[in-house]
């Protein structure tokens, strides 16, 4: 008789398909906005970036010190930047496995954590260089450790409270994995009537976490009107809670009117998440009332358990951003996606014919597939198109170049400036005449900009300047750049060559005669 396989075999397994599969073309996307903060905070010494963060961006407190250190060793490169997020991934669908066998059974452990590697929120997280994909990670291994905890084993609640602390100072949201917990003893003890003691445990280890966190919350808290998202509306929530939140893997916000760049195309991917969010809600219900509340195991139950998982956060941020300050955004509620494989995987599980099993696995596949790829192309992130312009620059520059940047369309305040920062080396050697002060001078995410008409004397007789604005479509930034041409040519340079992507706009501007 063949020994029984060992316990880590099946997690490790799933664990490493998933590093796998979140890693295929990770590095190809360019970076964008959010990757371009993390980069401008985290390559700053320690202290200058408590000096940030003490009055901006203290939610990404932990993680700019944690990358500090990361890119001190492995440099700033897209490739290293979101390593981090793809091995988190791995560990997470891991951790997805071992959840799942302890509230049914490796079959379902093994499903959940497959589903939970395809789901589009989490192959996302993979490429993104922010700290989504460590969130996720932690919440999955905390509440692995809060099901151990709730069986009676009190030592596991100082573990507990230990990674409920690291998962809080990552982002600050974590708080609601925690309070889910909570409500997830509370359903238990409502049914079972046993252990109410794990009741107590919890609040202590949540008590401790709130002291160990306390300093770092009060300062995120007085950040949160710099917040600037949208407040959510009724009408759109359906789409991004229905969609966006898990089934879509994209920075689309869903406020306003960027909820129609969802629809925008190509369609493929749009369809595909609306497909595979339609049939992933369907077995989620059925995993619901399909669950059998056994209790032999002494904890919740895979429904008392992921529900409140499921529900806390989202219900928390929406109706805080309807009442108070809108700090809701679809990426942001990634933290349940593990509750939402299991879920699904439940659901999928208690179908009766294999054929049928099968035939639903291939859809969620073929759904997911499209967003997958989108995912992976070289302008995904909001059309980011900033790898080829800075090539661009790099392969046409040369030193004592002059380099202005344009504002951004969707942001007045920043400006293109932010390419320089993604890939710095492109632009070594340029003379940026319109810098005013950097961003570490400012203890700020961006530098402060002069308007050209102010600095044009600077240019001191440069064989050539580099116009790099942003090429969003309408009258008025067509107009700034038409401005900032004219200014060019009226202290002697004329526009000789031009390069457009869907995000950027270069021109080249040469010396009269030159």
């Amino acid at each position: 008789m063949a020994a029984p396989a060992p316990a880590w075999l099946a997690p490790s397994l799933v664990g490493v398909l998933a590093t796998v599969g979140s890693g295929v073309g990770y590095w190809n996307p360019s970076l964008w906005t959010d990757e371009a903060a993390t980069i401008s905070v985290a390559s700053r010494p320690v202290p200058q970036i408590f000096a940030v963060v003490g009055h901006l961006d203290a939610v990404h407190a932990a993680y700019y010190v944690f990358m500090h250190v990361w890119i001190s060793v492995l440099g700033i490169a897209p490739w290293s930047l979101r390593l981090p997020s793809v091995v988190a991934i791995g560990v997470a669908a891991a951790g997805v496995v071992v959840l799942g066998r302890q509230v049914a059974n490796l079959r379902l452990g093994v499903t959940a954590g497959l589903l939970f590697a395809i789901l589009p929120r989490v192959t996302w997280a993979a490429t993104e260089a922010r700290s989504f994909a460590l969130v996720t990670m932690l919440a999955v291994w905390v509440t692995v450790v809060f099901m151990l905890a709730a069986r009676g084993r009190t030592t596991w609640w100082i573990l507990y409270a230990v990674l409920a602390a690291i998962g809080v100072a990552l982002f600050v949201y974590f708080a609601l994995v925690v309070l889910a917990h909570g409500i997830s003893l509370i359903a238990w003890w409502a049914r079972a009537r046993k252990r109410p003691n794990a009741i107590s445990w919890w609040m202590a280890a949540s008590c401790s976490t709130a002291a160990l966190t306390l300093p770092f919350v009060l300062v995120a808290a007085r950040q949160v009107d710099h917040i600037h998202h949208s407040r959510p509306r009724l009408r759109g929530l359906p789409t991004q809670v229905g969609i966006l939140q898990w089934f879509h893997g994209g920075p689309v916000s869903g406020h306003g009117p960027r909820l129609s760049a969802y629809f925008d195309p190509p369609l493929n991917w749009a369809i595909g998440a609306t497909a595979l969010a339609a049939l992933s809600l369907a077995l989620m219900g059925v995993g619901i009332f399909r669950a059998t509340p056994s209790d032999a195991s002494g904890q919740p139950t895979l429904v008392e358990m992921t529900l409140p998982w499921l529900l806390v956060p989202t219900l928390v941020v929406v109706a805080f951003s309807r009442v108070g300050s809108p700090v809701y955004t679809p990426r942001y509620m990634i933290a349940s996606a593990p509750a939402v494989a299991l879920l699904v995987a439940a659901g999928l599980l208690s179908l009766r014919h294999r054929t049928l099993i099968a035939v639903a696995v291939a859809a969620m596949v073929l759904f997911a597939a499209p967003d997958y790829v989108h995912q992976r192309t070289g302008t995904a992130k909001s059309h980011s198109d900033w790898k080829y312009a800075a090539a661009v620059i790099d392969g046409r520059a040369e030193p004592g170049d002059v380099v202005v940047f344009g504002k951004l369309a969707d942001k007045e305040k920043q400006t293109t400036r932010k390419m320089a920062i993604a890939y710095p080396n492109a632009f070594d050697g340029l003379r940026d005449i319109t810098l005013r002060r950097s961003a570490v001078e400012r203890q700020a995410l961006w530098p402060s900009t002069r308007p050209l008409a102010a600095v044009t004397g600077d240019i001191n007789d440069a064989r050539r300047v580099w116009l790099v604005s942003d090429s969003a479509a309408g009258h008025r930034w067509q107009q700034r750049r038409t401005s900032n041409l004219q200014l060019l040519e009226s202290v002697g340079y004329r526009p000789v060559w031009s390069w457009s992507g869907p995000f950027t706009r270069i021109d080249e501007l040469r010396q009269s005669g030159g």
